[in-house]
């Protein structure tokens, strides 16, 4: 289950930089904090930041559209190789 792994594969340097970067940037309440804890709990690092950048795409960067695309993928049931592939 790409939404709970033990094995999560490790994100590039570049998205590790993109990752810390778009937290820093923002003014989080403790709500999204928790949110994002959540996430870090139950969803592969990778996905979190494929979300992150779709929603950016889109420039949609709110809490609640990141966790509806990471909702949308896992009632899917898109594995991370076909959302890293872009062939969903």
């Amino acid at each position: 289950d790409i939404y709970a792994t033990e094995k999560t594969p490790t994100l590039t340097k570049e998205q590790k930089k993109a990752l810390q970067e778009l937290i820093q940037s923002l003014a989080l309440s403790q709500k999204e904090m928790q949110k994002i804890a959540e996430w870090n709990r139950t969803t592969d690092k990778k996905m979190i930041f494929y979300a992150l950048r779709e929603a950016s795409a889109y420039q949609k960067l709110s809490f609640s559209y990141i966790d509806k695309i990471l909702q949308d993928w896992k009632n899917k049931g898109l594995t991370l190789k076909q959302i890293d592939e872009g062939t969903y």
